[in-house]
């Protein structure tokens, strides 16, 4: 491996950042190192000259290894010497010369710099925010002469106590300090050590096969990290660094003609503005030298990389990293071919996936990324404690599995992820799709705070000029390519997408930017667009259902249930309103499939009077010679949890699901699962008086389907068939699930704060105090529960059964401790049990992305079955 070899018998060959300068300067003394935005130069020899002359200079004015420099600089050809020069004397903090007075403020505090570096020329804010705080500022001044510039400085004495023989930075000490870069509101200060920059370095230097013949095209701003670490790459390769300090596809293509360079770096963003440029007709310079682009600091997505290509005729490839460790993965590293969605195979970083518990799980298995090695941080700055630091390991807070050939894949940041109505949605995979809409330069996509811990799915959009798009224009074209309940619910256009001062899309918090900016939503659809009314008295009515689920008007009866923003839950609603009202159960996959106004009305008045209705059941199909398939809800009571699985299942059996309901019946207390498999069954032998019956249930909705069958067996009844899927039986529950949970519940209080913590936890502690309540107050308590609480007291008053008939344990790949322990107590307790794995963890196996395959497995033992 690469950090063996650099590593070696364990002692480094030279750890500071001076050391991978050195050599390239000693070789190639008069080729250009840097070159700036003007095509101006800086060789080697005169970058080690001033590096030099600048850290003496900064020792004479007294500066100590531990003191900060904020550095305020217009542009790379300053920055870099600066950076190079200060890290070799104390401790760098590069900041963006666009702030205000304001964010200088609050940035010089937060880092708790010593002093302000910044141009004689430049700077004015800065300056004033350093005079309030009472800081030292020091100037750097650039004098270009005909083949070489000259840096000097200039400022009052800082300090009489630095010393010249002993104070100069070895390789732990800290050379760089920056906040974090990702899309949370509150920064970390992130300590970046001589050493970890070297093998940082090293590593950059590595993935990218960098040579002395390579000249970068840098066009991340100069105060950010990457352009630090880019820049370094190259110049530890003897290459050349170009920078073009703008992000103006113009200025980025002259200096690239001017330069040639063999590398374009930037951010999706840059790149994106490159291949719109090029689309709308300009005349693009030929790059003769340029062999590839990477993409950085943001997920790319696979149209753009596919218009780059077509563009430039070179390949795209993807780098993922954090500010914590540099890079940890580039697609260009891909040994068996490029894998769509990975971001290829780390090099020279130790790579791990880990569960809550911080175990290594196994290839193919999601949790969280995590890395270890010497370039990555021990620790936040300032004696900041993290949970992001646990046996060595940086855990990035980023989703991801490695699959059997050790490439990665990035599935987005676990703060980032939207609960939508007990689904989960990546704004990542949403914004992938929405940039190939024609009219959309930019998207992001963001939670919406809906009460109650739920969330709705928000869009923000930057269009092309001289377009337009509304909200049902998105879901449009959105429809087939995203399921139903990712769409947006609500849009935004923007002229510009906000960002954070480390040019971040904070996602948690853009709601928030864009409501306090005044931007009103976009309408449902435009003034042209023609309006079918409802015309039908049950039209009409279904017309107000939808208004009043939905929180939206001026819609035509021909747009679907979930192009105007419905959900799961809003499913659930819809199906009671429209049984409340009429008194028809509409088989879900009707509304799935085609749930306008127009086609719901047509069903209720074909079937009106006609069928029964049912407390408990929910049909999701209701044709099919083939013996039906029962499904009985999981911990949250209702059933639409298993619509995926419905949309293409077999039409020659029908399929229902199992709500529970809390006004279905007199219940009894204490309630137990005895009384209420015995109110299911009633309904089930109403749609079916006679065997073989087939039960199923996710979970706890297993345990419940094997009551029934054991009560239909007491019947002389045949249950041929139970199918439980991740069952967790509560023997089942160890202690090392009880720590995971504890785990889990530590980290949602940290990540939601505790108001939206207790509304999403409120369920569990209504069950507590019900347990530690006198008899008399435990029966008033129980009247106002809701359903994920009754089913938690009749689980934990419930002890599984021997069951004597056939029974299949599906169990997901990314299967718990619980399920491990489950399926062996399932095996003592059945005669007749076959395991069978399918794709997913415990909830996903019924989520869009996996439904497919447990259908098809369930299918094929239903088929074997008969």
């Amino acid at each position: 491996m690469y950090l063996d070899k650099l590593l070696g018998s364990g002692t480094l060959p030279g750890n500071r950042i001076i050391d991978l300068i050195e050599p390239a300067a000693g070789e190639y003394p008069d080729k250009p190192a840097l070159m700036g935005a003007g095509g101006e130069t800086l060789t080697y020899s005169c970058l080690l000259d001033s590096i030099r002359s600048l850290s003496e200079a900064l020792h004479e004015l007294g500066i100590s290894k531990r003191d900060r420099i904020a550095a305020v600089l217009p542009g790379s050809m300053e920055v870099m010497p600066a950076f190079l020069s200060i890290s070799n004397r104390a401790v760098f903090i590069p900041l963006s010369p666009d702030l205000s007075r304001e964010q200088y403020l609050y940035y010089l505090q937060l880092f708790k710099a010593d002093i302000l570096l910044t141009a004689e020329d430049s700077g004015g804010l800065c300056r004033q925010a350093a005079d309030e705080l009472a800081r030292p500022v020091i100037y750097l001044k650039r004098q270009q002469n005909v083949n070489h510039s000259v840096f000097l400085l200039s400022g009052g004495k800082y300090s009489e106590t630095a010393d010249a023989d002993k104070d100069w930075p070895d390789g732990d000490d800290m050379a760089l300090l920056q906040f974090t870069s990702g899309t949370t509101a509150e920064p970390k200060l992130v300590p970046r050590s001589h050493k970890n920059l070297y093998f940082a370095t090293r590593q950059r230097r590595e993935e990218m096969h960098l040579t002395a013949d390579d000249k970068l095209l840098i066009t991340t701003p100069s105060h950010r990290g990457i352009t630090l670490i880019d820049s370094l790459a190259i110049l530890a390769a003897g290459g050349t660094a170009m920078f073009t300090d703008s992000i103006d596809p113009d200025k980025i293509l002259t200096a690239a003609k001017r330069g040639n360079p063999t590398w374009l770096l930037g951010g999706p963003a840059v790149l994106s503005a490159l291949a719109v440029h090029a689309e709308t007709g300009n005349k693009m310079p030929v790059i003769s030298g340029l062999k590839y682009i990477r993409s950085a600091g943001a997920p790319l997505n696979e149209l753009l990389a596919e218009r780059l290509t077509a563009i430039f005729q070179r390949p795209v490839y993807e780098g993922y990293g954090s500010t914590e460790c540099g890079n940890i993965a580039l697609s260009m590293n891909s040994p068996r071919g490029y894998k769509p969605g990975s971001v290829g195979v780390p090099l020279g970083i130790e790579t791990a996936v880990l569960d809550e518990m911080g175990r290594i799980l196994p290839c193919g298995l999601t949790g969280e990324i995590a890395v270890r090695g010497p370039q990555v941080i021990e620790s936040y700055a300032d004696g900041v404690s993290s949970e992001s630091f646990r046996d060595g390991w940086f855990k990035t807070g980023d989703r991801g599995y490695i699959d059997a050939d050790g490439y990665l894949f990035v599935l987005g940041r676990y703060k980032e992820i939207i609960n939508r109505g007990g689904e989960k949605v990546s704004p990542y995979e949403v914004e992938a799709v929405l940039n190939t809409h024609p009219h959309i330069l930019q998207a992001a996509v963001f939670p919406v705070f809906a009460g109650d811990g739920q969330e709705e799915v928000g869009a923000a959009a930057v269009l092309r000029e001289g377009t337009q798009l509304y909200l049902k224009d998105l879901r449009r074209f959105l429809n087939g390519k995203v399921t139903a309940f990712k769409m947006p619910s609500v849009l935004f256009i923007l002229e510009e997408m906000p960002v954070s001062d480390a040019d971040k899309i904070q996602r948690k918090i853009l709601y928030k930017k864009i409501k306090e900016s005044g931007i009103a939503a976009q309408p449902l659809a435009g003034d042209n667009e023609t309006i079918i009314p409802p015309h039908s008295q049950t039209e009409k009515t279904l017309y107000e259902i939808f208004t009043r689920i939905l929180l939206v008007k001026g819609f035509s009866i021909t747009d679907s249930f979930f192009e105007l923003g419905g959900d799961s839950l809003k499913t659930a609603v819809l199906f009671g309103n429209i049984e409340d009202e009429f008194g028809v159960q509409v088989p879900l996959k009707d509304i799935f499939n085609n749930g306008t106004i127009k086609n719901l009305a047509q069903i209720i008045d074909a079937n009106r009077g006609e069928k029964d209705s049912y407390s408990f059941i929910m049909p999701f199909q209701v044709n099919g010679s083939k013996t039906p398939v029962f499904f009985v809800h999981s911990a949250d009571g209702e059933a639409v949890a298993y619509r995926h699985i419905s949309v293409n299942f077999d039409p020659e059996r029908p399929l229902y699901g199992i709500n529970f309901n809390p006004d279905g019946a007199k219940w009894l207390h204490p309630i137990t699962f005895e009384q209420i498999a015995a109110e299911y069954l009633r309904e089930i032998r109403k749609i079916q008086p006679e065997g073989p019956y087939i039960l199923a249930g996710l979970c706890v909705g297993g345990i419940i389907a094997s009551e029934i069958g054991l009560q239909l067996m007491e019947m002389g009844q045949e249950a041929a068939l139970l199918a439980v899927f991740d069952t967790i039986l509560p023997e089942a529950e160890t202690r090392d699930g009880f720590n995971a949970n504890m785990i889990r519940n530590m980290r949602e209080l940290f990540n939601e704060g505790p108001i939206e913590y207790l509304n999403t936890k409120w369920y569990y502690y209504r069950r507590l105090i019900y347990r530690k309540s006198p008899d008399m107050v435990r029966r008033i308590i129980f009247r106002g529960m809701d359903k994920r609480t009754v089913i938690g007291l009749g689980r934990s008053n419930y002890k599984q059964k021997e069951y004597p008939g056939k029974v299949v344990f599906f169990q997901p790949d990314d299967a718990g401790e619980g399920s491990r322990s489950s399926v062996e107590l399932w095996e003592k307790l059945s005669r007749d049990i076959s395991i069978i794995r399918i794709k997913g963890n415990h909830l996903s196996i019924f989520y869009a992305e996996n439904a497919e395959y447990t259908r098809e497995a369930l299918e094929k033992v239903l088929e074997e079955l008969s």
